[in-house]
């Protein structure tokens, strides 16, 4: 594993740790402080955004013709809305009734394809500047990027999100733990456990993401708890 896994993306440059912290900590200061109580999309984007959203990127299906589905289409027959709060439950229903006709459902847990980016910057590229400062995070746990720092933290354009690719052992588009713009006017991140990507910004930002209707959009508060793919009960006590 290279020490930098993303060093060849062009225009893209990994802060040093001194500006990675910095940034990291202004990025925080604006969301709820952490909390052993719920997690809320306020806990992973900036409460002072405008309005926030939640979008589901395609859940991966075996068994069937296609080899992507929306998550409406797997809920229909089990009348699941997945709403924030339910969706774990209408999937795992899903998922039992659609098995026993051998079509196999999993969801992205803590990443998201290329294509739900695609979506985020057809939006986003509408409304600001592409070539306007971007930071993009990366938790050091993840074994795509560098595992020689805790957090990876780098600086482009927006246009540079489409090229986040590593090239070993194979090449694979590697998605932001977060991603937002330097001057905080919108936010976009997913938490580790979760199969959901939260994003908050203007009015104008939320309205065209939901008429962007690929990946279930949802419009949410910063107060929402987030869609965690481990119920209460199942997490390990702290």
């Amino acid at each position: 594993m290279p020490d930098d896994a993303l060093r060849r993306v062009v225009d893209l440059r990994r802060l040093d740790q001194l500006d990675a912290a910095q940034a990291l900590h202004s990025y925080r200061s604006r969301c709820l402080p952490d909390t052993r109580g719920s997690l809320r999309v306020g806990h992973l984007v900036p409460t002072a955004c405008k309005s926030f959203c939640r979008i589901l990127p395609a859940l991966q299906v075996s068994g069937a013709r296609e080899s992507h589905w929306r998550w409406e289409r797997a809920l229909d027959d089990v009348e699941g809305d997945g709403r924030p709060g339910t969706l774990l439950r209408d999937f795992n229903r899903a998922a039992r009734l659609l098995g026993k006709g051998g079509i196999l459902l999993e969801p992205l847990i803590g990443e998201y394809d290329i294509d739900t980016l695609h979506a985020l910057c057809r939006a986003l590229g509408s409304l600001v500047d592409s070539d306007a400062a971007v930071l993009y995070y990366y938790w050091g746990g993840r074994a795509d990027v560098g595992q020689n720092r805790m957090h990876n933290v780098y600086a482009g354009a927006l246009s540079v999100a489409s090229h986040l690719y590593v090239e070993r052992p194979r090449r694979r588009f590697v998605s932001p733990s977060a991603f937002w713009s330097e001057d905080l006017a919108w936010a976009v991140a997913m938490h580790t456990d979760s199969p959901a990507v939260y994003v908050g910004g203007s009015d104008e930002l939320m309205a065209r993401l939901l008429a962007e209707n690929e990946h279930d959009p949802i419009a949410v508060q910063w107060s929402t708890e987030v869609d965690l793919w481990t119920l209460p009960s199942d997490r390990p006590s702290t």
